[in-house]
């Protein structure tokens, strides 16, 4: 909580980082990357979602590659690339990973157009949906050559009032929210949402094979390399969360995973980064995914002392397991009986997402070799908006 009480302050009392005014009158060449793997239910409203885009027709390509997809997906993209002009396909019959897929299709798009500062690359999942706007206001602000990396704003519906999609949501809004404000103070927007941002060609980069979470890497090595980095939030798309707590479980398992992967590669170049961006690392991200390790510490040297005589620690102990255990169990045994309390069921996410932090860090150390992923269940309904 005090890091992002320093961005507020900070960005209430001090002067915002200067740079070029975004001009929508920018419009550079965009080519769009989506990585598929059974997505039939969305893919033909996405790639619809995209070619309602008030963005000139002649500047903007769509290039969609399919990792082994086992649906119709295949079927419609293909038909899609046949339709039109735009619309570039390539269905790989193999399964090999979101980030070999990337890999893949970033050559292929800069084979067919070289990098340059005036190439811009949007990368977006299947299941966000475009504003007729979204395109370019994602590359407005590429007018400042400065810009390397432009994240959207992804506005989240939930499934109902008491679901866990709610308190997903509030978070994503909040996070959301810290970034815009990193990147009007330093221009260090720490990590675009992989739903859909923009890249400048010229600080594409190669994944590492087996890398989990691929967006903050991107953004990561673009800081690196002095690119700026911000948050647009006239850049509107929309996205439907799934309100299975096991599937945000699995999914934030993974993504923790990822997490420790992009640990591993980044705190040794700690030394080599801008005393900003590493400030803005640490505080953001690194301490965030490294708190329930600090919490679980807590606890046992809480446990020992309590064990040595200290019965205020013994007390703390109980505490915690009241808080931490027992509230989850009561949420889910009400809910059992159709009793929804909308401040345990946050609290129980919360919980649970902390737990999905170990558990994604058990992955991590048994080794991460291929980046395929299992898309939540969706439905035609999340197509539209």
């Amino acid at each position: 909580m005090i890091y992002p009480l320093i961005v507020i302050l900070l960005f209430k009392f001090t002067r915002h980082f200067k740079r070029n005014q975004s001009n929508e009158d920018f419009l550079p060449f965009v080519s769009c990357i989506i990585a598929v793997y059974n997505e039939q239910d969305v893919i033909k409203a996405k790639i619809d979602s995209i070619l309602r885009s008030e963005y000139p027709s002649d500047k903007l390509k769509i290039f969609i590659g399919s990792d082994g997809s086992t649906d119709d997906s295949n079927l419609i993209i293909k038909d899609l690339a046949d339709k039109y002009d735009q619309v570039f396909a390539n269905c790989f019959q193999l399964r090999s990973g979101k980030t070999s897929v990337i890999n893949k299709m970033t050559k292929w798009v800069l084979d067919q157009n070289p990098s340059s500062p005036d190439h811009i690359i949007v990368y977006t999942d299947a299941n966000i949906i475009l504003s007729p706007d979204t395109i370019t206001q994602l590359v407005s602000p590429f007018n400042d050559l400065g810009v390397a990396i432009v994240d959207s704003r992804i506005i989240q519906r939930a499934g109902h009032q008491y679901g866990i999609a709610k308190t997903e949501k509030l978070y994503m809004n909040i996070e959301s929210e810290i970034k815009r404000k990193e990147g009007e103070l330093w221009g260090l927007s720490m990590g675009a949402f992989g739903g859909c941002y923009a890249l400048r060609s010229n600080y594409s980069c190669e994944l590492p094979n087996g890398l989990l979470v691929d967006d903050f890497y991107i953004s990561m090595q673009a800081m690196m390399n002095k690119g700026l980095s911000i948050t647009n939030h006239k850049a509107i798309c929309f996205e439907n969360i799934p309100d299975s707590l096991k599937e945000e479980f699995n999914r934030k398992r993974r993504i923790a995973a990822g997490n420790f992967q992009n640990l591993q590669a980044f705190i040794p170049k700690i030394n080599l980064m801008p005393i900003k961006l590493a400030f803005v690392f640490i505080s953001h991200k690194v301490l965030r995914w490294l708190f329930p390790f600090h919490l679980l510490l807590f606890i046992l040297f809480s446990a020992l002392l309590g064990f040595l005589g200290k019965p205020i620690y013994s007390i703390i102990v109980m505490l915690f397991i009241g808080v931490w255990a027992l509230l989850p169990l009561l949420d889910h045994l009400l809910d059992k009986w159709s009793i929804k309390i909308s401040w345990l069921r946050s609290w129980s996410y919360f919980v649970w997402m902390n737990i999905a932090v170990l558990f994604g860090f058990y992955r991590y150390l048994r080794g991460i070799h291929q980046s395929t992923w299992q898309p939540p269940k969706r439905t035609q309904e999340d197509g539209k908006f």
